[in-house]
C-alpha cells in the first residue's frame, strides 16, 4: 500500500489539469492490476467525481438508486480511514439488495479494492477507489490513513465535473448529504 501512496502523491505534484489526472490515476490502477478508479467528492446538495469505470455501469449506478445501497459508500462514511473491501468476503453479512449490488458490479469487474475516504469541511466527503475483478485484493501491508488521506486530500476538486444534485436523492440519516454519480 505505501507504492500505491507514494504514486498517489507523485500524481498530485505533477498532475496539472483533468485530463492528465484522470490519466494518471488510469495508469495507476493498471498499475496495481485493478480494473477502474472512482474519485468522487460529495457535498451537500452537490456531487463532483471522475471514474474511469465503464459508462453502462455508471449509469446503471445512478438508474438503480445504488448510492442508498452502495455498502463501500457505507462503510466509508462509518470507518472514515483507508480499507479494502471485498463483496465476497462481505457476503455473508449483507443483505439480498446488497449481494445483488455486488453481484451486479461484478459483471463490470468490480468485486474488490481498496477505498480512502477523508471528511471535508462542511459535511463533504471525498473518496478515491479502486477497484478490481479479483475476488480479494491482497495488500502488501497494513494501509497507511494518513498518508492516504493525505494524498487523497490534496487532489485538486476543480478537475472534476459536476453533477446535477437534483438527480440524486440523500441517503437516508445522512442529512442534505447527497450521493453522486461518477463522471466518465
Amino acid at each position: 500500500m505505501a507504492r500505491w501512496v507514494e504514486k498517489l502523491l507523485d500524481i498530485n505534484a505533477i498532475a496539472r489539469d483533468q485530463k492528465t489526472l484522470k490519466s494518471a490515476l488510469a495508469e495507476l490502477a493498471d498499475r496495481f492490476d485493478c480494473s477502474g478508479y472512482a474519485f468522487v467528492n460529495l457535498q451537500p446538495g452537490q456531487a463532483y467525481g471522475i471514474s474511469n469505470y465503464h459508462p453502462e455501469w455508471q449509469a446503471r449506478y445512478r438508474d438503480k438508486g445504488f448510492q442508498l445501497l452502495d455498502p463501500v459508500m457505507t462503510q466509508a462514511r462509518r470507518l472514515m480511514r483507508a480499507f479494502s473491501w471485498s463483496g465476497d468476503a462481505l457476503r455473508s453479512s449483507l443483505s439480498a439488495k446488497e449481494r445483488g449490488f455486488f453481484s451486479d458490479a461484478s459483471d463490470y469487474d468490480i468485486r474488490s479494492g481498496v477505498s480512502i475516504p477523508i471528511a471535508a469541511p462542511n459535511g463533504a466527503i471525498s473518496m478515491l477507489t479502486f477497484a478490481s475483478s479479483k475476488p480479494k485484493l491482497v495488500m502488501e501491508r497494513d494501509i497507511n490513513a494518513i498518508a492516504a488521506a493525505s494524498a487523497v486530500g490534496s487532489c485538486p476538486m476543480e478537475w472534476c465535473s459536476s453533477v446535477d444534485h437534483r438527480a440524486f436523492r440523500p441517503r437516508p440519516g445522512m442529512g442534505q448529504l447527497a450521493a453522486g454519480k461518477l463522471i466518465s
